[in-house]
């Protein structure tokens, strides 16, 4: 489910080594004891060799930079499976399209429709969370009519290309755009994986690439390469939403951190979970759980999976069990659950992932 992957940054003058190396060693210093492995300096023809399409003609070298590379889509469906194996219940294709209340105002049942059947349940429940990323407002404005929106939304698209010209599996950081961005190019299922852009969108937007959004990748990455991609070149694409928490004074989203809050409705009790992204869900998620505790009067118990090996049962091939467990640092924990079976073997990955809590707020409404 994960593995580890170096960055390069590629350098054209001893000035951005030099920018570039004081700032990785920095990120180094933050990472503390989680770092997978240093940055370092690579020499110009170690770079073009591992990353074979970059661009020759001045390049002085690149700045190297450890970071974690994760199977999205499986992880998913592993955090699906271990709620499931816990006692919880998992349901697809289903809405909420409404709340009833007590005489205090507060939720005590969630109007669910199943988009399928289109039958209807009432849910029962102390309490409610709302961790519906982009359409948390909805599912506030929902429970609570008129409340203040807190999110802005942004659009991010990739797009997919022949993976050739990076076939040592190296992936390729653009440290800065026009505007101000960095884009990444990361070889993916046997496809180079390309993006992002980050522009303001609502919920209504299709959510689909455009001409100019991947021209405007192309071109930043173009600039890299020794031979230049076209957007006939394209294999396939996507987009989608990021919850980015409103901020006063932030004109511009891509100013907007990127960290999560929990919020709670005191007129409802609704707790939402706002903004957030992918690597520090089971931050969020401690931060949730300690918020309903909170709320239902109890104390706020120990988190019991910060470090138990408890993510997903998952079947893999022995060979790649043990190419991975050779490839893997010592930081990512993998163990034998079940016996052998050969030539499969049960196993499950822990995927450090947590980073402190101080960086969410809870904030109470109103």
């Amino acid at each position: 489910l994960a593995k580890p992957l170096e960055l390069l940054v590629p350098c054209f003058s001893n000035y951005e080594v030099l920018y570039y190396r004081i700032g990785m060693k920095l990120y180094d210093w933050i990472s503390g004891k989680s770092l997978l492995f240093p940055s370092r300096y690579v020499s110009r023809e170690e770079s073009i060799r591992r990353i074979p399409a970059l661009k020759p003609e001045g390049l002085v070298g690149s700045v190297a930079y450890a970071d974690g590379q994760f199977d999205d889509a499986r992880y998913d469906i592993a955090l699906i499976q271990t709620l499931t194996e816990c006692g919880g219940e998992a349901l697809n294709y289903a809405r909420i399209v409404g709340f009833e209340k007590a005489s205090d105002g507060r939720l005590m049942a969630a109007q669910v429709q199943d988009q399928i059947s289109h039958r209807r349940l009432t849910v029962r429940a102390r309490a409610f969370v709302n961790a519906t990323g982009p359409f948390s407002d909805s599912i506030r404005q929902l429970a609570s009519p008129g409340i203040e929106q807190r999110l802005r939304p942004t659009k991010g698209v990739h797009i997919l290309l022949p993976v050739e010209g990076f076939c040592n599996g190296d992936a390729l950081l653009i440290p800065k755009t026009d505007d101000g961005r960095v884009i990444f190019a990361i070889p993916w299922l046997d496809r180079l994986l390309v993006g992002t852009t980050d522009d303001e969108a609502t919920l209504q937007d299709e959510m689909v690439v455009k001409r100019e959004e991947a021209e405007y990748l192309l071109r930043h990455l173009n600039r890299y390469l020794a031979k230049p991609l076209t957007t006939d070149q394209i294999v396939s694409g996507f987009a989608g939403l990021r919850p980015l928490v409103s901020s006063a004074g932030a004109r511009n989203t891509k100013k907007l951190i990127r960290d999560h809050e929990v919020e709670l409705d005191k007129g409802t009790g609704l707790i939402s979970v706002l903004g957030g992204k992918w690597t520090t869900y089971r931050a969020m998620a401690e931060d949730a759980t300690n918020a309903v505790q909170q709320y239902l009067g109890g104390s706020v118990a120990k988190c019991i999976t910060l470090w138990r090996l408890d993510i997903a049962f998952h079947q893999v091939p022995l060979d790649i069990f043990r190419k991975n467990l050779a490839l893997a640092p010592k930081r990512f924990l993998i163990s034998q659950n079940r016996t052998l079976t050969s030539p499969r073997l049960w196993s499950k990955v822990w995927l450090p992932s947590r980073q402190k809590s101080s960086t969410a707020s809870v904030r109470r409404w109103p």
